[in-house]
């Protein structure tokens, strides 16, 4: 049935109908191109407001909510539509992990905005009779159903942020979050202790938790658990020495992965400041994880690729500085990344990477020449470990951007 409030005349309705339908129609043919930009919009603003971890659902989500926004704006005031169970689920999911209910409303108003360059943008190009009359009734169905998924939204995240309060667990993780944020508590409650050694890890997967369980019934230490949204785990575990922890945790789940796990791990720290600080690194290594999927991600093995993932812009401005002026060659861009991938690979030996690409030392050294020129510098002298990271980030990005 038709909203309250509407002003339109008689008739004036079924006159946009098919303004409006033009428009979605053409919205509807940049769909994956929108999908994708609100989907890289929503990840910044969980960046930038300190959460980057909220990834369960969020595509379905976006897909939902697409839909919702473009079915609504189609049909105008002839109908509300039901509010997408997708969104009521990523609501619940946010509270769950602790994600705050302003962060969750940054990323709807977010998407709101974007949604709106795009309705803007096509509305400006059509061939409209009367563009701004179009552009005003969409707009108003549009703030309109904002106003009601907030509402919504809202009501869903606090009756679920209500729900589990009660709950131990998550009075744990509650004291948890503030002791990692600096806060001076009595950890007495934890059932753990602070004044020894720590391995922070970060587990996803549904059957991670029973996996660090069984992890700490094998050796000698303590585990303190936090479940982190429905299937990521922050963990640590606690000993009096530093040991061979993590020699001990690949030597028992090589003979045993559950399927869909993955674990990144921290380096073993002492102290409070020290259990602090291997959970940083785990979750550091599990933001490489997320574009490096495996089963098994250590912190001293990425520690150079990822503090450039916090945020992705760091890293898309290193690629974008040191591989982009490989671009708009006599030489595909793409050859010339291979060409350096192979050099180093081969410990920076021209002639074993011409030999691995199977071309010839001369095309080998036009390459290089070329590299050299679009760079304004020598591979050899200047930039080398820039290059190496910039490749390695690259492909990391591309990966992250498939998946």
């Amino acid at each position: 049935m038709p909203r309250k409030g509407s002003d339109h005349e008689a008739g004036e309705p079924e006159r946009h109908d098919d303004a409006r339908k033009r428009v979605v129609k053409r919205l509807r043919s940049r769909r994956a191109e929108i999908e994708d930009a609100l989907a890289a919009r929503i990840h910044h603003v969980a960046v930038d407001s300190g959460r980057c971890d909220h990834k369960d659902g969020e595509r379905t989500a976006i897909v939902a909510i697409l839909e919702y926004a473009l079915t609504s704006i189609e049909h105008g005031d002839a109908y509300v539509p039901s509010i997408p169970p997708e969104a009521v689920k990523q609501a619940q999911g946010a509270a769950r992990s602790g994600i705050g209910l302003g962060t969750v409303l940054r990323c709807y108003l977010a998407g709101y905005v974007l949604i709106e360059n795009f309705v803007m943008q096509e509305t400006g190009s059509s061939d409209l009779r009367d563009r701004g009359v179009t552009l005003r009734s969409i707009q108003e169905t549009h703030s309109f159903l904002l106003d009601g998924l907030i509402a919504s939204v809202s009501r869903e995240y606090a009756c679920e942020a209500q729900r589990v309060s009660s709950t131990p667990q998550r009075r744990t993780a509650e004291r948890v979050r503030r002791l990692l944020a600096g806060e001076i508590l009595d950890t007495e409650q934890l059932g753990y202790r602070m004044d020894t050694w720590h391995l922070g890890i970060v587990g996803t997967g549904g059957r991670a938790a029973q996996t660090l369980g069984s992890l700490t019934a094998s050796l000698d230490c303590r585990l303190l658990p936090v479940t982190h949204g429905d299937d990521k785990i922050w963990a640590w575990l606690g000993g009096q020495s530093r040991q061979n922890v993590m020699g001990d945790v690949k030597r028992l789940l090589s003979t045993s992965w559950p399927d869909g796990v993955s674990l990144a791990f921290g380096e073993p720290a002492e102290g409070l400041e020290g259990w602090r600080l291997t959970h940083w690194q785990a979750q550091s290594a599990w933001l490489v994880s997320l574009r490096r999927p495996q089963r098994f991600t250590h912190y001293a093995d990425v520690a150079l690729l990822a503090p450039w993932l916090q945020p992705d812009a760091h890293a898309r401005w290193l690629v974008n500085t040191y591989l982009s002026p490989l671009d708009n060659q006599k030489v595909p861009g793409a050859t010339l990344r291979t060409t350096l991938r192979h050099y180093f690979a081969a410990g920076r030996n021209a002639s074993a990477a011409a030999s691995a690409l199977r071309v010839s030392r001369r095309t080998m050294r036009n390459r290089m020449n070329l590299i050299e020129f679009a760079l304004g510098a020598s591979v050899v002298e200047r930039h080398q470990a820039e290059l190496e990271l910039a490749l390695q980030l690259e492909q990391l990005i591309k990966t992250h951007q498939r998946g």
